[in-house]
């Protein structure tokens, strides 16, 4: 469970931005949170199931996600890299970060355990790793390294030399060491952020699709929670079936499938969509759905998996071609104690206004950002001190008035002058 998560020095996000997934004081919707006791917090945690970030376009919701996405994303294929490997979550800020260390950091729960994680690096190498954790109410040393220097802490299991020894400059240590069995915490914490899951346009649908099928094809349970998913969304689907078929079903460029390691078997599998009306019963492929039908469905398995997991997951602009109600009932799905049993987390980007209202969001689960001098700034609702601003305010309202910033500053005058001439002014 996410506590805090942030980074810096990520295209656009130069100075260190972070999202905070612990609640605020706010007598307010207590079915968007849950609790978790901890070994140092006898009182526990009360965290939020899910926060919103709000801007307008271009001002670095995206790439705050992505950040995290690729932060996460080179945790996981760290120890694969080769010794003159570049490190390609390293995309610095143009406004002031090129050539500077970019860093990641997250606080998190793993069974009653507080950990914090923090790494910095460059294009080539690690600069700075650690991880710590609380297994009573003192912060307690796993591991720390700056460059090729290293600190083991006495819960560090497993040998200490070959972490060193093996763990080249371009990784991170702690994906080196989960290869090591007997490192019980290394490899619960790395596990931990597998179970991160990105539901968004940095994957590429036919390879969810394909993905996905063959899931579908051998798991069942996964299977019937898929159809029922996109059956209760309102699609207009009967059902969904799935094949396999003896050659590839679908094409996909060879360095596409190096890239998301794809083999050829992946691509014999499809899903196809049921539809039946009062003229007749159809079937159809993905490419013959609505674009909000494929946008659900593209969402759709790392949805599934996040419920079943209790995972964090990330829907960067998850509105896209969706229906309101639609987007609504995804943040239901996270609220309701009967389906997100094992208490998964959900980060959203959005424009869709709807979702600011009070009636279904805390103060504390609205973020926003926006851009100064080309630097993206990442900020609470719940920071505004207004004391006109209460629970039961039109947040909504209030933002298209611009009174939380992170609008659009649109000027029609100067672009009917640049498209007319003459200051924009009718001529004969």
């Amino acid at each position: 469970m996410i506590i805090k998560i942030g980074l810096e020095n990520y295209k656009s996000i130069r100075e260190y931005q972070e999202i905070s997934f612990e609640c605020a004081a706010i007598n307010a919707h207590y079915e968007n949170t849950f609790s978790v006791t901890t070994k140092n917090n006898d009182k526990g945690y009360s965290l939020l199931k899910y926060n919103l970030i709000f801007g307008h376009n271009a001002s670095g919701k995206s790439n705050f996600v992505k950040g995290i996405a690729y932060n996460v994303g080179f945790i996981g294929g760290a120890k694969n890299l080769s010794e003159n490997d570049a490190i390609i979550a390293y995309e610095p800020c143009k406004f002031g970060g090129m050539g500077k260390p970019s860093s990641f950091y997250v606080e998190f729960i793993i069974e009653n355990i507080k950990y914090t994680y923090f790494f910095a690096y460059n294009s080539d190498r690690v600069i700075e790793e650690s991880l710590y954790f609380y297994p009573s109410n003192r912060k307690a040393l796993i591991f720390s390294r700056k460059n090729d220097s290293y600190k083991f802490g006495k819960y560090f299991k497993g040998n200490k030399d070959s972490v060193k020894n093996a763990t080249l400059s371009n990784q991170l240590a702690l994906s080196k060491a989960s290869t090591d069995n007997r490192n019980e915490t290394i490899r619960r914490v790395y596990n931990y952020f597998n179970d991160f899951n990105i539901g968004s346009s940095i994957s590429t649908l036919s390879r969810i699709h394909n993905i996905s099928a063959k899931r579908a094809y051998h798991d069942q349970s996964y299977r019937e929670a898929l159809e029922s998913f996109l059956k209760f969304s309102d699609l207009g689907l009967s059902g969904i079936i799935v094949e396999k078929e003896d050659a590839p079903v679908s094409k996909i460029p060879k360095e596409l499938m190096d890239d998301f390691k794809i083999n050829e078997d992946d691509l014999k599998y499809r899903i196809m969509f049921l539809h039946d009306s009062k003229h007749g019963d159809a079937s159809m492929e993905i490419y013959e759905q609505s674009a909000g039908t494929e946008h659900l469905f593209q969402i759709a398995p790392a949805l599934i998996t996040s419920l079943q997991t209790g995972g964090f997951l990330i829907l960067d602009e998850f509105d896209s071609y969706l229906h309101p109600y639609i987007c609504e009932m995804i943040i239901k799905i996270f609220n309701d104690p009967e389906i997100n049993r094992r208490n998964a987390q959900l980060l959203i980007t959005t424009h869709n206004i709807d979702l600011m209202s009070s009636d279904i969001v805390r103060r504390d689960q609205v973020w926003f950002t926006e851009k100064e001098d080309g630097r993206t700034n990442l900020y609470c609702l719940y920071d505004f001190k207004d004391r006109s601003l209460r629970n039961n305010t039109n947040f909504g309202e209030w933002y298209l008035q611009g009174k939380f910033g992170a609008i659009p500053d649109i000027n029609l005058k100067d672009f009917a002058k640049n498209l007319w001439g003459n200051d924009g002014k009718k001529t004969e």
